[in-house]
């Protein structure tokens, strides 16, 4: 059967593919025939079917780094601004340990860390 008359029998049906069950099927037509039968001027109704969706023009997403450098600034600026009493703090428990002076000069490093930290 040509593709005219399978497309007088069966319609619109013979252009688009179906779902039957959970499998879709292909068109009873190909689109290399649709497009000789659209050319031929029988089946005028052809050209509305075919006709593509305009699609939304989206902007670019753009790159990750980009998008969040603004926020990453606003907190390394937060953070900037508390280092220096954070730094202080660090400072003032690193004096009040509890090793004598003695013992600075006659214990090693290692075992000034383990008094300081109390093991």
């Amino acid at each position: 059967m040509t593709a005219a008359h399978l497309l007088a029998k069966l319609g619109k049906e013979a252009v688009q593919p179906r779902k039957v069950g959970s499998v879709w099927r292909k068109a009873a037509i190909s689109a290399k025939n649709i497009a000789r039968l659209r050319k031929t001027g029988e089946f005028e109704w052809l050209d509305s079917i075919s006709e593509k969706k305009e699609e939304k023009e989206r902007p670019p997403k753009g790159h990750k780094h980009d998008r969040l450098k603004v926020e990453l600034e606003k907190q390394r600026a937060e953070k900037m601004a508390n280092m220096s009493k954070l730094v202080a703090e660090y400072r003032q428990k690193k004096n009040d340990s509890n090793v004598s002076a003695l013992d600075r000069l006659v214990l090693t490093k290692k075992q000034l860390r383990q008094k300081s930290r109390g093991a």
